[in-house]
């Protein structure tokens, strides 16, 4: 044994430090690989000890920390496991990328969609490395006049403003990718006590927000949301200043049904910040019928959770990552560029959980999508994911590439632009930066 070893280090000695950086790697990676199998197969094991992943390609790759942009990083995995939003974003009415591309270095301005396609491109085309958002990270004032990196910022807010960012891209009346998946509608039922109008005020419903202070689920907070609650007012109807009973209730349920549980509290007098740090218990499927006007069973109300934000830690210094239900078995933890084989248990039972994204029932998961074994595919798996989208698409890019040659290289390092745009016709994506 000892003299193959010998000639192990020796061979080591004449080989550039990169090779044998290579070899070590590739050596502990098989047995990892080898351990986790033996794991795998003992009554105890628990999938949180695991730290490496199968061979095959199940989950997204991990993503780098940029400078406390842990709250970005969270999202961007959430969307890349969102199968529908995934097909969405490369399926819209939105021109090449080489097309986009070339107008955003000339104009000096920034695509957010591009960004997107591309991120979720490397994410999925190399899932045992690690990838680093760079382009995004130096942008990150384009979302937000206040994100920069090393600065701590909130996921709920991030998503908003990439949400928000898509939107835009694409004029008022069109299908886009935000509106598809995530869209959806509340109705705030409004009836006057003294003259008896109702009135019903649609709104537009991206995500939902709940209080959990006095609480202790998911369940009583939607039950609090949805109650009905004593406003006064005048009455546009009959002019007379009184009480009206005001209900907000679900009217359209989206695709993608995210949930805030809002843990960071606000108050405006002592102008103090606090965090909620306490157990809100959730399950695995929820059903939103009893929040919805005509109570009714319906498959579109009946949802499976597929992604947990956490947030451990204080206000001044936090720290996030997320736990993503691959299919309906297994889950994974991903904190940055670690991604590790989680479980139920640690997912579901979360006193530090944030936001919980859930998906209707029939939904395709994202191991058994395909879109981790394979070029992403224009045509969704569901009839619904993309399809008003699809008939506005002047040109069908069914297959997005990670560009070997980077053209935005040119301005990754500038970082980013302000937060107010135009319209410009000129843009082959609908939008400018002033």
């Amino acid at each position: 044994m000892v003299k193959p070893f010998l000639r192990f280090l020796s061979l080591l000695k004449r080989r550039p430090k990169r090779h044998r950086r290579k070899m070590w790697s590739k050596k502990l990676s098989l047995k990892m690989i080898s351990s986790n199998s033996k794991l795998n197969n003992n009554p105890g094991f628990k999938g949180s000890d695991v730290q490496l992943l199968s061979d095959h390609n199940d989950v997204g790759a991990g993503i780098h920390n940029e400078g406390m942009t842990c709250y970005m990083n969270v999202i961007l995995q959430c969307l890349t496991h969102t199968v529908p939003f995934v097909h969405a974003i490369h399926s819209c009415n939105h021109p090449d990328p080489s097309e986009c591309i070339a107008y955003h270095i000339a104009s000096g301005s920034y695509c957010a969609i591009c960004a997107l396609r591309e991120h979720i491109n490397a994410s999925l085309q190399t899932p045992r490395q690690p990838v680093r958002p760079t382009r995004l990270a130096n942008n990150l004032n384009f979302f937000s006049s206040d994100f920069r990196k090393d600065k701590q910022e909130d996921s709920h807010d991030f998503m908003l403003q990439v949400f928000d960012r898509i939107t835009k891209c694409f004029p008022k009346g069109v299908a886009n990718p935000v509106d598809t998946v995530f869209g959806g509608e509340l109705v705030s039922h409004i009836k006057c006590r003294s003259c008896a109008e109702d009135k019903n005020i649609p709104e537009r419903l991206i995500s939902l927000n709940l209080e959990i202070e006095n609480v202790e689920s998911v369940k009583e907070a939607l039950e609090s949301f949805t109650q009905v609650e004593k406003v006064e007012a005048t009455c546009e109807n009959c002019r007379e200043y009184g009480i009206k009973d005001k209900q907000y209730m679900l009217s359209k349920a989206p695709q993608i049904l995210v949930l805030q549980l809002k843990r960071f509290k606000t108050d405006q007098r002592r102008n103090t910040h606090t965090k909620i740090d306490k157990l809100v218990s959730y399950q695995s499927v929820l059903d939103i019928k009893e929040y919805t006007p005509d109570k009714v069973e319906n498959v579109k109300f009946k949802y499976d959770l597929y992604a947990v934000v956490v947030h451990s830690g204080n206000l001044s210094s936090g720290h996030y990552y997320c736990h993503v239900r691959t299919d309906e078995n297994n889950w994974h933890k991903l904190d940055d560029s670690k991604v590790t084989i989680g479980n139920e248990e640690e997912a579901l039972d979360n006193e530090l959980a944030y936001l919980l994204f859930h998906a209707q029932h029939g939904t395709p998961w994202f191991a058994s999508s395909g879109i981790g074994r394979k070029p992403v595919d224009a045509k969704p798996e569901q009839e619904n994911a993309m399809d008003a989208c699809n008939e506005n698409a002047a040109t069908d890019h069914t297959q997005e590439k990670v560009f070997d040659d980077d053209p935005m290289d040119a301005y990754n390092e500038s970082g980013g632009t302000p937060d107010e745009e135009l319209i410009d016709e000129g843009s082959p994506c609908g939008q400018k930066n002033l």
